[in-house]
């Protein structure tokens, strides 16, 4: 008689699970959930802390604020800065005067020193004033 082309093993198991599919499916499931639970201390730290948010509610710009924070967290992460090593601290709201170009308010005596700084002979940045 002619072979068939199948063997008589291969003919019992076709279009059933075997042992061997369950245990490659299970070892891949418990892959999966473990690079889950390893990463996921990682994918945490990247959200700001607590105190941070707390402080947000209370501003009026909030929803500016987390939009900056995730384009500032977003730039840090393509230019490979590790988040988790380098907790970003945030200082007090400052109010900025557009047309004075200087801040206002509560901490605005220690900030504004912060804005401009003595440049080299050559190096100057003129003011907006001086640019009109």
């Amino acid at each position: 008689m002619g072979s068939s082309g199948t063997s008589a093993a291969a003919a019992g198991h076709h279009g059933q699970a075997t042992r061997r599919d369950f245990l490659y499916l299970a070892a891949g499931g418990f892959g999966a959930v473990g690079a889950g639970a390893a990463l996921w201390p990682f994918i945490h730290s990247m959200n700001p802390a607590a105190d941070v948010l707390a402080r947000l509610e209370q501003t009026r710009w909030k929803d500016e604020a987390l939009a900056t924070f995730g384009r500032v967290q977003a730039h840090l992460e393509k230019n490979k800065v590790d988040l988790a090593a380098a907790r970003m601290r945030f200082g007090a709201t400052l109010a900025i005067n557009p047309q004075a170009e200087t801040f206002h308010g509560a901490g605005s005596e220690q900030a504004n020193p912060m804005l401009s700084r003595e440049y080299r002979k050559g190096f100057e940045v003129p003011s907006s004033a001086a640019l009109v």
